[in-house]
């Protein structure tokens, strides 16, 4: 990882706790947090199983690839479905 990638991690991380605060804060106007996906995320393993090249994060090293979106947009869709019932 270049020098900056770890600035970038941490502000990332701290950014995502701020954003888990606030949603805690706003239970009552129907705000929900969704964590990142991990390596455990069953979107994730499926993806892994089935991409020979494991490219999930574009050239640029910051933002997903095409099936990286996909597969972030399979997450966030379970989370979703999941914090309405």
């Amino acid at each position: 990882m270049k020098p900056l990638g770890y600035l970038f991690e941490l502000v990332c991380y701290l950014w995502d706790n701020q954003k888990q605060i606030l949603a805690s804060e706003c239970k009552e106007e129907n705000v929900v947090f969704i964590e990142e996906p991990t390596a455990q995320n069953e979107y994730i393993d499926a993806a892994v199983k089935g991409n020979k090249n494991g490219k999930f994060i574009s050239a640029d090293g910051v933002h997903p690839s095409r099936r990286g979106y996909f597969y972030y947009a399979m997450h966030l869709s379970d989370r979703i479905t999941h914090s309405r019932r």
